[in-house]
C-alpha cells in the first residue's frame, strides 16, 4: 500500500483582508482549524487597520499586515514561508492569485458567490 492520509498541516495562512463585519465572522474558522490542528501554527493575513481584531484570539499565532510588503512583496514571503495550507476566505483576484502561485499543495477557499449576486441586485 502507498500513500495514506495526508499529514496534518503544521504551517497554515488565513487570508481575509479586510470588511470588519466579515473578519470578525471568521473567528470560529480559525478556532476550528487550531482545534482541528492545535500542533499547527496560524498566520493570518490581514489589512493593519484590522489587524489588533486578531492580536487578542487564541487561534491565532500570528497576524501578518498586508501593507508591510504589499501583493508582490506577499506573494514572495507566502512562497519564502512553506505554508502547507492555504484558507483564502476573501476570495478575489488577488487572493486567488496568491494561492495560485504560492506553491501550496493544499488550497481552500470561501465562495462568496459575488458575481452571481450582483447578478441578481442588477
Amino acid at each position: 500500500m502507498t500513500g495514506g492520509p495526508p499529514s496534518p498541516p503544521s504551517r497554515i495562512l488565513v487570508v481575509r483582508l479586510s470588511s470588519l463585519g466579515d473578519i470578525v465572522l471568521t473567528t470560529p474558522v480559525l478556532s476550528n482549524l487550531k482545534a482541528a490542528w492545535p500542533g499547527a501554527r496560524i498566520s493570518f493575513l490581514v489589512k493593519s487597520r484590522f489587524a489588533e481584531v486578531f492580536r487578542g484570539i487564541p487561534a491565532v499565532d500570528e497576524v501578518l499586515t498586508f501593507e508591510s510588503l504589499g501583493f508582490r512583496g506577499w506573494l514572495k514571503e507566502i512562497r519564502r514561508r512553506s505554508f502547507d495550507l492555504y484558507v483564502d476566505l476573501h476570495d478575489t483576484p488577488r487572493s486567488r492569485l496568491w494561492g495560485f502561485l504560492s506553491g501550496i499543495s493544499s488550497l481552500v477557499r470561501y465562495k462568496k458567490g459575488a458575481w452571481e449576486r450582483r447578478m441578481l441586485v442588477w
